[in-house]
């Protein structure tokens, strides 16, 4: 009988967050379609004087923004990897990782220092 990693506690609710994050970047994109699609250019041409630019910029930050939403939703599916031959030469790297390793590395290895040099 082989021994079996024990599960993650935590998968069914990560896998709940990224199936939202999908359907959330999917009606964002489908969104940025019908604006883009929907959006009465020639109804521009009838807007004279004071209108027409606050209507031009207002069309084009909303447009924006919803480009800026759909891409902060994507780079949430996105995961960072890293090699740990980057631990050697990236210093913000090993920063950002020693403030969370005692969350990831053993007691005995109390730092990200450390268990480069236990590594070489």
């Amino acid at each position: 009988m082989a021994d079996s990693a024990p599960a993650d506690p935590y998968s069914s609710a990560k896998y709940n967050i990224r199936d939202t994050i999908k359907w959330l970047a999917t009606t964002l994109s489908g969104l940025v379609a019908a604006v883009v699609a929907g959006a009465s250019i020639t109804g521009l041409s009838g807007m004279h004087g004071a209108y027409f630019w606050p209507a031009i910029f207002a069309g084009l930050a909303g447009l924006l923004c919803l480009l800026w939403a759909d891409a902060i939703a994507l780079q949430l599916l996105m995961s960072r990897s890293f090699f740990f031959g980057q631990l050697d030469t990236d210093d913000d790297l090993r920063t950002q990782l020693n403030k969370h390793a005692r969350d990831f590395l053993p007691p005995e290895i109390p730092t990200v220092d450390d268990f480069i040099t236990s590594w070489k």
